[in-house]
């Protein structure tokens, strides 16, 4: 009995009688089969055009498996997003509901003889592939609750619904086979461009995530004004009877083509964008509708949770062994990328899909990834597809901030994200509240303290998910702006193009100022008991509550053992440190790494900045009442400012005083064991300070990795400069790689710390990315960790 055969024998016995009696009145002929799909599935689109309430108005005119499930999604949706009890809860009951109907109307398919037979799939194929979507995505809803019961009862969801999926592929395979159609061939057929790994989707190769950089750390592109822009001034007819694909008009085509001309170093070259289309045009799963919907939602829904169980954090392993079975990054972004340019026209999927690409490249694949991974080109189009189609959509808008974002463009995306003209309202307050978080951040990362406090404040109107933390940060904003008004400082430019202008300098001695912020400080500060700890995941507190409730304490205990106003209690900049926390240093350049350096400065005086890196950036002579000057650092402050240094000493090209920092001033001066000793302490610098470091090795890996694709003369000259000798830089490569893997392992086996389970993704993606290049931990057997300095 294969897999798809046990599901549907044991669902049957577990249908209740309610759905039982629902599916006999459900016979459905083909023809009308084929409306409900397509009235259910045009309905769920409208929602990627932000219209909520034309997608409710259509699927609750239908009483199908297909419009119950649409429902569903609607609401799960929104549950996601916003992560709102009441709305959780009534994703849950709509769920549960959904996923009895489709159980029914599967089993009622296979008996039916006026029910779809499909010559790939088995009966009643569609509504086992709904199913399974409504498994998943009331596991992702048990998860958020703050059960541990229901979030246990999730995962064997996620279980039963991987089988079925994994069984509706083999099907897919087994039809290959016996049509004599070579299945590696053709899934190769489906990729953008007819690639075979998702690696291979871009020839760009940079350190920038597939954005050439110029001297003056901004991308190349920045001359193009097209890039991006004006893909919809005209809003097309809102027509609720056409599904937002089927709304493009010719001035939106016209415009999406100039928007989309090449921006980068190597597609410049070429006259237009890579088609995201398939080099073939036909295939055996899209000459029906129905299995056209089960080929893509199958290849999306599967590759997507391939793409997830790959990035569980190596503290939650243990819920592997639930599963019973492994995800694959590769395989999964396979599929997903397969369903986004397949359906790129008129399927929702393919709007799901992009949303998951985009999302997974500008927060996921960061760090201890191939710099050739990024594909910049496609994902360029891909959004610009999506912007075309869904034009009354923020969400899109959102995603183009955060590409822009990801291309050390800040300024251009808070540009957008705060352009109310341009940028159309969402009836869904979820949308909302991600856009002012998105925009949140970016003010953070360019150090505009007053906006970033702002939107940070805004958004516990909009998502009680963190108040906490919103506050913690609008907070630490007005620090900021306390100590640079009291005791002197810089603040940026907010001209884009101004990188080489002087800093707008603040002269010290603005007490009433500072006493403004000092206030609003507090404000901000006194509302983190009051919310952290209230919301939990696995029935855990959420990190960053953990981590805010910390700081305060620790900040209440300082304050009162050295008898100091709580707002000089504070020690090294709590927004560098979110920065850090947030991987915001990768989306700065040149300009805002230096503003970063000299915010830390105020701790030290520069005491113990690297003389070469920051010459010319911070102050020559001690920062006036700075805390260097009236309280010497406890240790695991120390610590905490030579790990952000050495970040931004990474991400401004200098590795090697990076790690010497790092080395040095935290692994040498302030052991873990002595760490964890400080009450309230910092215990989580240890772990993030090796992950740093393989970070920087991985790095010099990926340079090593590019000097040996240039001619032979110029490769054999870098070599030389690098101390090696012909022939020998892959053996340094390799090297390299197997410090990144050590330290990797090092943190992936640490005991419990703070943010784990966030960092724990990015240490997930570096050892598959690791481990596709051959380094296994097998291959680190013998070796020394100082081979390599």
């Amino acid at each position: 009995m294969n897999r798809f055969n046990f599901w549907s024998s044991s669902t049957a016995t577990t249908a209740s009688p309610a759905a039982s009696q629902a599916g006999k009145s459900s016979r459905l002929s083909v023809e009308d089969e084929i409306k409900d799909l397509e009235s259910a599935t045009g309905a769920v689109e409208h929602i990627m055009n932000d219209d909520i309430h034309v997608a409710n108005e259509v699927l609750d005119k239908g009483d199908s498996a297909y419009h119950q499930v649409g429902r569903a999604i609607t609401t799960f949706l929104q549950a996601a997003m916003g992560v709102e009890k009441d709305v959780m809860k009534q994703a849950s009951e709509r769920l549960a509901a959904a996923e009895s109907v489709a159980s029914s109307q599967q089993q009622l398919s296979i008996r039916d003889p006026l029910a779809y037979k499909s010559s790939i799939y088995a009966p009643g194929t569609e509504f086992a592939l709904m199913h399974a979507q409504v498994q998943i995505m009331a596991a992702v809803v048990g998860v958020m609750s703050e059960s541990l019961t229901e979030s246990i009862k999730g995962f064997y969801k996620v279980r039963k619904a991987f089988m079925t999926l994994d069984s509706i592929h083999e099907m897919e395979k087994q039809y290959l086979k016996k049509s004599g159609i070579n299945v590696e061939e053709f899934e190769k057929s489906e990729m953008p461009g007819g690639k075979s790994n998702v690696e291979d989707l871009d020839e760009v190769t940079t350190e920038t995530n597939g954005m050439p950089e110029s001297k003056d750390g901004r991308t190349n592109e920045d001359d193009d004004d097209d890039y991006f822009q004006d893909a919809n001034d005209t809003t097309p007819d809102n027509s609720t009877s056409r599904s937002p694909s089927k709304q493009a008009t010719p001035r939106a085509s016209k415009d999406l083509k100039r928007a989309s001309k090449p921006v980068s170093a190597t597609s410049r070259r070429s006259s237009k964008a890579p088609s995201l289309q398939p080099t073939k045009s036909s295939s055996p799963f899209t000459t029906h509708p129905i299995d056209r919907f089960i080929h893509s939602s199958n290849s999306l829904q599967f590759g997507i949770l391939l793409l997830l169980i790959s990035l569980i954090p190596p503290a939650f392993s243990p819920l592997l062994t639930i599963l019973s079975f492994r995800g694959d990054r590769t395989r999964g972004l396979s599929l997903i990328w397969r369903t986004a340019s397949n359906g790129a026209t008129n399927d929702v999927n393919a709007a799901i899909a992009a949303l998951t690409l985009l999302e997974y490249y500008a927060i996921i694949a960061v760090d201890i990834t191939p710099s050739s991974s990024y594909p910049k080109t496609q994902l360029t189009s891909l959004l610009l597809t999506m912007r075309a189609r869904y034009p009354n959509s923020k969400l899109w808008y959102i995603q183009e901030a955060r590409v822009l974002s990801s291309a050390k463009r800040l300024e251009e995306g808070v540009a957008i994200l705060t352009n109310s003209e341009k940028v159309p309202k969402s009836p869904l307050k979820q949308t909302e509240a991600l856009q002012a978080f998105e925009t949140a951040l970016d003010t953070m990362y360019l150090h505009r303290y007053d906006d970033c406090a702002t939107w940070f404040r805004k958004l516990p109107e909009l998502n009680n998910w963190g108040p906490a933390v919103y506050y913690y940060i609008a907070g630490a904003a007005h620090v900021e702006l306390y100590r640079i008004h009291k005791h002197g400082g810089t603040l940026p430019h907010r001209d884009p193009v101004a990188d080489h202008a002087t800093p707008i300098h603040v002269p010290p001695g603005d007490e009433p100022t500072a006493k403004l912020h000092a206030s609003k400080a507090m404000e901000c500060f006194a509302q983190i008991p009051k919310y952290a700890g209230k919301k939990r995941l696995l029935a855990r507190q959420l990190p960053f509550d953990m981590f805010v409730a910390r700081k305060h304490a620790k900040w209440t205990a300082t304050a009162s053992a050295r008898a100091i106003p709580f707002i000089d209690a504070i020690g090294v900049s709590p927004v560098e440190e979110m920065i850090f926390l947030w991987n915001g240093h990768a989306r700065m350049r040149e300009v805002h790494l230096h503003e970063s350096l000299r915010r830390l400065a105020f701790s030290d005086a520069g005491r113990d900045a690297d003389p070469v890196v920051e010459s010319g950036i911070i102050p020559q002579s001690p920062v006036p009442g700075s805390s260097a000057q009236t309280q010497e650092l406890a240790m695991d402050e120390r610590a905490l400012l030579a790990l952000l240094r050495g970040v931004v000493y990474r991400h401004l090209g200098h590795v090697q005083q990076a790690r010497s920092m790092l080395n040095q001033r935290v692994v040498a001066a302030a052991p873990y064991a002595a760490l964890k000793k400080i009450e309230n302490g910092e215990r989580w610098i240890a772990p993030l300070t090796r992950y740093e470091l393989a970070v920087g090795y991985w790095q010099e890996a990926e340079r090593e990795d590019r000097g040996g694709a240039k001619g032979e003369a110029e490769g054999v000259a870098e070599g030389v400069a690098a101390g090696q000798a012909k022939g020998e830089p892959q053996a340094h490569r390799q090297k390299l790689e197997r410090h990144t893997l050590r330290l990797l392992e090092e943190v992936a086996h640490w005991e419990s710390f703070e943010l784990e389970a966030r960092m724990g993704m990015k240490v997930s993606v570096g050892r598959e990315t690791l481990r596709n290049r051959g380094i296994t931990v097998a291959g680190l057997a013998g070796f020394r960790g100082e081979e390599v300095e």
